[in-house]
């Protein structure tokens, strides 16, 4: 199979890599139906393939969603997705012994190299000179994977991730109204500097897609952004969900979207949203000039445990 770097670059890979969490986890603050059973989940993935799909997003804290993914790619061998997997965060990063005995727990549940091997906890970078590196470096020599990379949440960890050259794929949250990434300009450092990057939380756990009126309880905190989100939407003759699609296509065409899913319906709505030519005359420009949230918001990481 020809390695996802080479993919990436012809242009074979994307936009859309599948998001998997749900597969492996009840997830999102919309989720209602939660995890979809085995069979559902194979459902997902044949449905992806056949619609295009050849990348997917896992990790080792998505409950046993590598497991799943390994169990499709033994019963539909032709499925040769690249899968992106992230190390447990709990991981002793600076055991060597550790990092490279989770990496193998990866590429024996895949039964296969990973496109890309990444970091969940971006705070270890600061250890990448410690040893950190050549434990990840390690996991590439033994076959484990093809390329290295992270899963980043605030610029901060963006901006040290790129400091790093052997971090190939960088995986960050960009949406309507977490923009920071743009702003500061470190998307189109990390473009041109060849860096694939990964876009996530573009329906932002699924709070982009609710009614401000009525979001749970312990969500209320979000009421005002989310709102001015739906006035805009409404200004404009927009569904919210096309709009934040195609937002994140816009602002930042070459970057890969994980975009995950309960249900196959879903990922068809999903793949016809990024296909959609409709988007608004101006609704670009309106979207960047909405006042970007506090990070609570905008951070799932520090929403209320459901």
């Amino acid at each position: 199979m020809t390695s996802f770097v080479q993919c990436h670059e012809l242009g074979r890979v994307g936009p859309m890599v599948l998001g998997a969490v749900q597969l492996g986890l009840n997830y999102g603050v919309a989720n209602n139906a939660g995890k979809p059973s085995r069979e559902s989940a194979h459902e997902i993935l044949c449905m992806a393939w056949l619609r295009g799909v050849r990348a997917i997003d896992t990790a080792q804290a998505y409950g046993d969603s590598e497991a799943i993914i390994g169990e499709h790619l033994e019963r539909y061998p032709d499925h040769s997705f690249h899968i992106f997997s992230k190390i447990n965060p709990g991981v002793d990063h600076r055991d060597a012994s550790s990092v490279l005995n989770a990496a193998r727990s990866s590429y024996q549940r895949i039964a296969k190299p990973l496109a890309s091997l990444m970091m969940h906890n971006a705070d270890a970078l600061h250890l990448w000179d410690e040893g950190l590196g050549q434990a990840m470096k390690r996991c590439l020599d033994a076959g484990f994977a093809e390329t290295l990379g992270v899963s980043i949440y605030t610029p901060e960890q963006f901006r040290a991730a790129l400091s790093i050259p052997e971090l190939r794929v960088i995986q960050a949250p960009f949406n309507v109204l977490d923009r920071r990434l743009l702003e500061s300009g470190l998307l189109e450092r990390a473009l041109d500097a060849g860096r694939v990057v990964v876009l996530r939380s573009v329906y932002l756990q699924g709070l982009l897609l609710m009614d401000a009126d009525q979001l749970p309880v312990p969500m209320h905190f979000a009421a005002e952004d989310v709102r001015g989100w739906e006035n805009l939407c409404a200004s404009h003759d927009c569904a919210k969900a096309l709009a934040a699609i195609q937002y994140v296509r816009h602002a930042v065409p070459n970057a890969l979207l994980v975009i995950g899913c309960e249900r196959t319906d879903q990922l068809l709505a999903n793949l016809s949203l990024l296909a959609s030519p409709a988007f608004p005359a101006g609704m670009k420009e309106a979207i960047e000039s909405l006042k970007m949230p506090d990070e609570r918001v905008i951070n799932p990481s520090l929403w209320p445990k459901r």
